[in-house]
């Protein structure tokens, strides 16, 4: 049981990680004013 939650937790850090891998990529894709 605790393998499963393990590996459920490993599975969003990883979903969480290439959304902000994205989103990185998507702002260097547009230029947007830094601030």
């Amino acid at each position: 049981m605790t393998h499963l939650i393990i590996s459920l937790i490993n599975i969003v850090k990883e979903k969480k990680h290439t959304l902000v891998f994205e989103k990185k990529q998507v702002n260097v894709l547009t230029p947007s004013p830094v601030h």
